[in-house]
């Protein structure tokens, strides 16, 4: 039996779905515990992670209806309906991986054995995984661009730091004039908080990093009353993450150990393998160290960025219908006869829903 038409058919007829499900989906994700695209799918429910649509949207309630008043006794009233939601959307971006065979390779390889068929398939299959993911990973920490990301005909996914902008005149990032189709210069509850530091002061207890981490706290910490909580988000940070590349990483394990007498509360162990801020994790993340997001001197060595990041408003959603959806073995026809290709296609997007809980610390201009 000729090597190729049975490798391609051993393909199709046990193709491995390893994700089938939204529950899937999350487990498959969580495996890769160093990336943060596990970290965001980490827990997270999966009706809002996964979702069919023409696009990703939601209603958020950005503004209050201002009714309450006191009054006097028989006083008129004059009740009138607000609409206090805002829509947020986010298109869907379409990906790809694939991988092929040839006849020829299928060949060499076979033993004649099945085992033999399921190696080679499985080592194909990661390749097209690892790309998928790694693909992901790297969108996470693109530059801003509102024609890619913002324009209903880009390309390209949101990423973090279009979301999360250092920026304090119209909190978005230069080019945009809207973040998921709202302006945050006109709406002030849809921008991100921001605080600074000196660089040439990083451990001074007023305008150092431990300063501004203080500050940014309480700027992202959000709990509801005690009573009506039903009505109110009751966030604990428990899902907050500290992320920054290596300088900022070193700089605040510095910082840590400078300070370790002072710091009896909760006393960190000088290895500072795992370092963090009031619980909240701070996580090295070696992307950040490549990305292109600064240049010249906002680059500089000793001027990093913090970002605080809250993944349950925060995370990527997936079409429910085209998530890692296998096509093939597509034969390569009369020019490549003795060829075939396998598809896996997937429409996604990072998806916000909360900027007012997102941070980012950064060095003063």
């Amino acid at each position: 039996m000729p090597a190729l038409p049975t490798f391609a058919d051993f393909v199709a007829a046990t193709r491995e779905r390893k994700i089938t499900s939204p529950e899937d989906i999350l487990n498959d994700a969580v495996n890769q515990r160093t990336w943060m695209i596990g970290e965001m799918l980490k827990g997270q429910d999966p009706s809002l992670v996964v979702q069919g649509g023409q696009k990703i949207s939601d209603r958020i309630k950005l503004d209050n209806s201002n009714t309450f008043q006191f009054y006097s006794p028989n006083e008129r009233f004059n009740p009138t309906s607000v609409d206090t939601l805002t829509t947020i959307e986010a298109n869907w971006r379409f990906a790809k991986a694939h991988y092929s065979f040839s006849e020829e390779e299928i060949e060499l390889n076979q033993t004649g054995s099945l085992e033999q068929f399921v190696n080679l398939r499985t080592k194909y299959e990661q390749d097209a995984y690892t790309d998928i993911y790694n693909g992901m990973e790297d969108a996470l920490w693109a530059v801003p661009s509102s024609s890619a990301m913002e324009a209903s005909g880009g390309l390209r996914p949101y990423s973090i730091p279009a979301f999360v902008t250092e920026d304090t005149t119209d909190y978005h990032p230069s080019g945009f004039t809207t973040i998921m189709g709202v302006d945050p210069a006109s709406s002030t509850r849809w921008r991100n908080q921001v605080e600074t530091y000196l660089p040439s002061a990083l451990d001074d207890q007023d305008n150092g990093i431990i300063a501004a981490f203080d500050s940014m706290f309480l700027s992202v910490k959000f709990e509801s009353p005690d009573t009506a909580s039903q009505y109110f988000e009751n966030d604990r940070l428990r899902r907050m993450k500290i992320l920054t590349n290596k300088d900022g990483f070193n700089i605040y394990q510095r910082l840590l150990r400078a300070g370790n007498d002072r710091y009896a509360v909760s006393p960190q162990d000088p290895a500072y393998m795992n370092p963090v801020f009031n619980g909240i994790p701070v996580k090295y993340i070696s992307a950040l160290d490549t990305a292109a997001l600064y240049s010249g001197s906002a680059a500089a060595t000793g001027q990093p960025r913090y970002y605080w990041l809250n993944f349950n408003y925060m995370f990527p959603v997936f079409h429910a219908r085209r998530y890692m959806r296998m096509k093939g073995p597509i034969e390569g026809g009369v020019e490549q006869p003795f060829s075939a290709a396998v598809y896996f296609n997937l429409y996604y997007n990072l998806f916000m829903r909360s900027r007012r809980r997102q941070g980012i610390v950064a060095p003063a201009a």
